[in-house]
């Protein structure tokens, strides 16, 4: 069931986002065949309804879930977390989540006058380094060089998730596809906040190697 807002499960077991609803999260996972104790940790990139409000009735099926937050986020979602049964873990700095998963958080950005702040899971595999992003309000420029960064020497491989050009002009988006590009992501998977139009200019200047993400959509990264 397609809904606005963001969500994906990491190698069975990791949730990266809840979108909106916990009816339509908890919907498609039964049509997945994923079943609520598989979720071994969740977590949400940033503080917007489209991003964390899937995850209530999860925690209340799955008491002691680990839910990773960063700084930034408000009390009232800290407190619902934990009054709904989530382990609640704040991050200020980047986190090893798994042997090959990791949070890279910090990323400080404005959204209508508020100062929030976002993290995205990056993914090390055969192929290269992977950045996942929910929404990219700071920049996927910002995510993709500072994931460069931290694992220099890495091949840059998949850039995927929300890019946040919705609003953003063609000219602008071609900078950052062209910027992308030089510095040698070789997949990208553009969805939810991206927009139409970035989309399709992902698809024109990556061609076979933009990736066409949804709901139900499986990826082998």
């Amino acid at each position: 069931m397609p809904d606005w807002g963001f969500s994906c499960l990491i190698d069975g077991r990791i949730l990266f986002d809840t979108g909106e609803h916990s009816e339509i999260l908890l919907h498609n996972m039964e049509m997945m065949e994923i079943s609520v104790e598989q979720i071994e940790k969740v977590v949400i990139s940033h503080d917007h309804y489209d991003h964390r409000d899937g995850l209530w009735q999860l925690l209340k099926l799955k008491k002691g879930l680990p839910v990773y937050i960063c700084e930034g986020f408000s009390e009232i979602t800290k407190t619902k977390i934990e009054s709904h049964g989530g382990e609640l873990h704040i991050l200020n700095d980047n986190l090893r989540l798994e042997k090959d998963i990791f949070v890279i958080s910090g990323f400080d950005f404005e959204y209508k006058g508020v100062k929030m702040v976002e993290q995205c899971l990056v993914l090390t595999t055969d192929n290269g380094v992977s950045i996942i992003s929910g929404c990219s309000h700071p920049g996927i420029l910002k995510m993709v060089r500072r994931a460069r960064r931290l694992f220099g020497g890495i091949h840059l491989y998949l850039a995927g998730g929300g890019f946040h050009l919705k609003d953003s002009s063609e000219k602008e988006i071609e900078k950052i596809v062209q910027d992308l590009q030089s510095i040698g992501i070789q997949k990208v998977a553009p969805t939810h906040c991206s927009g139409v139009m970035a989309e399709d200019i992902f698809k024109y200047y990556f061609q076979e190697n933009c990736l066409s993400l949804g709901v139900g959509k499986e990826l082998i990264i």
